[in-house]
């Protein structure tokens, strides 16, 4: 008798192909945050098969949330800095503390996401959202969101799991953004501290050698 052989799981080894994908970029590397969100956006759009993939950060006070990058996958086009205020989307910005993903089939009628319906919603045509909040060292920093426009869609675990990596991802990639920028600045402290040693040298060496003329 043949062996029964395991099929492979073909989105789960997409997603971890799209994982593997941004583990290997080096853009937080470089320090530039800005190409790293665009790609980012743009292996969540690829990957999940949406039109509009993006990632938002809280404001200081937590009032809102402001887009960092929005990508639209049909237009090939990047944006940012639009703002969503929590009292305009009250249950929302709860379930963002509370959960690990919003897999919202009918993002009209689900109880985290219907807010949006009249004035986000409906206007852009998306009726499914998978959105996942980012957290660093636990606290909730932002949100990862996914948008499918057209046919309702019911995400699958694999596609939830998915999510809440990218937005784990997005977490870390902050998080080495700014080790990046802190080790920047400690260096440019050295090379002010270095250059100023060696004008106050020359200073002396200059004033030594007056005073021997």
């Amino acid at each position: 008798m043949p062996e029964n052989k395991k099929i492979p799981n073909t989105s789960l080894v997409k997603f971890n192909e799209a994982l593997l994908k941004l583990n290997k970029s080096n853009f937080v590397d470089r320090g530039s945050i800005t190409e790293a969100l665009h790609f980012i956006t743009e292996v969540a759009a690829e990957s999940l098969n949406i039109d509009r993939a993006s990632i938002w950060l809280y404001n200081e006070d937590q009032s809102a949330i402001i887009c960092s990058d929005l990508f639209e996958k049909s237009k090939q086009l990047h944006s940012s800095g639009v703002e969503l205020f929590k009292k305009d989307f009250p249950k929302y910005f709860e379930y963002l503390q509370e959960e690990r993903t919003l897999p919202a089939s009918n993002a009209h009628t689900d109880p985290a996401t219907f807010e949006f319906s009249e004035v986000y919603l409906k206007p852009l045509g998306i009726n499914s959202m998978l959105d996942a909040p980012i957290r660093i060292n636990g606290i909730v920093m932002g949100v990862v969101c996914n948008e499918h426009i057209g046919d309702f869609h019911t995400w699958t675990v694999e596609e939830q799991t998915f999510a809440g990596a990218i937005a784990d991802y997005v977490g870390r990639a902050y998080e080495s953004f700014e080790r990046f920028e802190a080790l920047q600045k400690i260096k440019e402290q050295q090379i002010q501290i270095t250059q100023s040693a060696k004008f106050a040298a020359l200073g002396e060496m200059a004033g030594g050698i007056a005073h021997e003329i």
